[in-house]
């Protein structure tokens, strides 16, 4: 049996308090990208565009410790980072026709 207060009163443990702010979560650094062609026809015209979402479908993890398995002080899944803040990679082709 392992007595606490002998543990805390020689230095072995020490006990701290951390202030607001003092951890941060994962950075997002996020590229989407765009780009549109318009074509000409008599006094019609019309447009494709292609549309990135993550452009370089970088991985935006969450914060650790959120959601309803873990952030709970004691438990096996405090602290891990089980989930993502942004889908991946993600592109869309539209045609417009404007007259």
């Amino acid at each position: 049996m392992v007595r606490h207060e002998l543990l805390l009163r020689s230095g072995a443990i020490s006990v701290r308090h951390v202030s607001t702010g003092r951890c941060s979560r994962p950075s997002v650094f996020n590229t989407d990208f765009s780009a549109a062609k318009r074509t000409a026809l008599g006094r019609r015209s019309f447009e494709i565009r292609i549309d990135v979402f993550n452009l370089f479908d970088k991985a935006h993890f969450a914060n650790p410790g959120v959601g309803t398995t873990g952030g709970t002080f004691g438990t096996a899944a405090f602290g891990t980072i089980s989930s993502t803040r942004l889908t991946s990679r993600e592109a869309q082709l539209g045609l417009r026709l404007l007259f």
